[in-house]
C-alpha cells in the first residue's frame, strides 16, 4: 500500500510526442522545466534527421543534454580552480597616494616662497613700525573726548 498523498500526473511533450509522467507533489514545475529542456534539444534533431523512433529520439536528446551538462561541469571546475588560485594569493592591496608626490613637492616650494616673502615684508615694514605707537587709537582719545557723542553714531 502507498503512504502519503498521491503523486500528481503531469503532461509533457518531447519531440512532438506527449507523455504522462508522475512526480512528487510540488515538483510539477521542475518536471515541466526539464521536459522543456529535452524538447528544445529534440525539436532540432527531428528537423535534421526526420522522424526517429521514440527510443532513439529520447537517447539522442539525452546525450545532447548530457554533453551540455558535462561542458558546464568542466567550465565550473576550471572556474573553481581559478578562484582557488586567486584566493591562495591572499588579499590584494593597492596603495593610492592621497596627494601625488609632485603636488607635495610643489606645495613645499610654494610654502618656502611665501615664508621668504614674509621675511622681506617684515624687513621692509620694520622701519615704519618703529614710528607707529603701540595703540594709536587709544592715545588719540582723551578722557574729555569720551563724554562727547560719537560722530559715527551708536
Amino acid at each position: 500500500m502507498r503512504k502519503g498523498p498521491p503523486m500528481p500526473d503531469v503532461s509533457i511533450n518531447v519531440g512532438g510526442r506527449a507523455y504522462q509522467v508522475s512526480c512528487q507533489p510540488g515538483e510539477e514545475h521542475f518536471l515541466r522545466a526539464a521536459a522543456a529542456i529535452l524538447d528544445a534539444e529534440a525539436q532540432p534533431l527531428q528537423g535534421q534527421l526526420g522522424r526517429l523512433p521514440e527510443a532513439r529520439l529520447l537517447l539522442m536528446t539525452a546525450l545532447l543534454v548530457a554533453d551540455k551538462a558535462a561542458a558546464q561541469d568542466d567550465e565550473l571546475r576550471q572556474l573553481r580552480a581559478r578562484l582557488a588560485g586567486i584566493e591562495a594569493q591572499g588579499p590584494v592591496t593597492v596603495e593610492v597616494p592621497v596627494i601625488p608626490a609632485t603636488v607635495g613637492e610643489s606645495l613645499a616650494g610654494i610654502a618656502a616662497r611665501v615664508e621668504a616673502l614674509a621675511g622681506v615684508v617684515e624687513e621692509m615694514a620694520a622701519p615704519i613700525m618703529d614710528t607707529v605707537p603701540d595703540d594709536p587709537v587709544s592715545e588719540e582719545i582723551s578722557d574729555e573726548d569720551a563724554d562727547e557723542p560719537s560722530p559715527i553714531g551708536d
